[in-house]
């Protein structure tokens, strides 16, 4: 039986997915991703701000500081519901790219295969199944799970940092 591997680089990087179109598919999913991951803690750190307004005495104050973090609000629930609207179609895109890069090469493997290798192989499974139950996981990890992996790691920096920051001035009370 002959077996060519195909790298993850050679799929990724090299021929078809190289061209430029699919290179900015791919940048503009990913700085999509990573603005999607910027904006969970602007929120957040923007309900600390109407917190902090609601403790001011005067009415005024609080209506004026309270009417500017709702707009801010709106803006950033506008700008995230765009964002996460082109990461999911992008990285949909890039993945639809490279599971049909990914079907074209398992094709032209099994082409290359000798005629006893048909006859040997599994009965039971079809390699059309195959060949579908394969690159259906790599899409469906694709499309969905690297867009969020890359969003929840941006998310987590500036909390973990914010966090660490603000633990340390809390042990100062101590």
């Amino acid at each position: 039986m002959i077996t060519t591997s195909i790298s993850f680089y050679h799929l990724v990087c090299t021929t078809h997915c190289a061209l430029l179109p699919h290179r900015v598919i791919r940048s503009i999913a990913t700085i999509s991703s990573i603005i999607s991951g910027v904006g969970q803690p602007m929120v957040a750190l923007l309900m600390g701000n109407i917190i902090k307004d609601l403790q001011n005495p005067d009415p005024n104050e609080v209506s004026k500081a309270i009417t500017k973090d709702v707009v801010l609000f709106t803006v950033i629930g506008a700008g995230m519901f765009a964002v996460a609207y082109l990461q999911m179609c992008f990285w949909t895109l890039a993945a639809e790219s490279q599971v049909k890069r990914i079907r074209e090469e398992y094709l032209h493997a099994i082409l290359r295969q000798d005629i006893g290798w048909h006859d040997t192989g599994k009965q039971s499974e079809s390699l059309t199944t195959r060949l579908n139950s394969d690159t259906q996981m790599i899409y469906d990890g694709m499309a969905d799970k690297v867009g969020l992996a890359i969003s929840s790691f941006v998310t987590f920096m500036p909390v973990s940092s914010l966090a660490s920051s603000r633990a340390g001035s809390c042990l100062s009370f101590f």
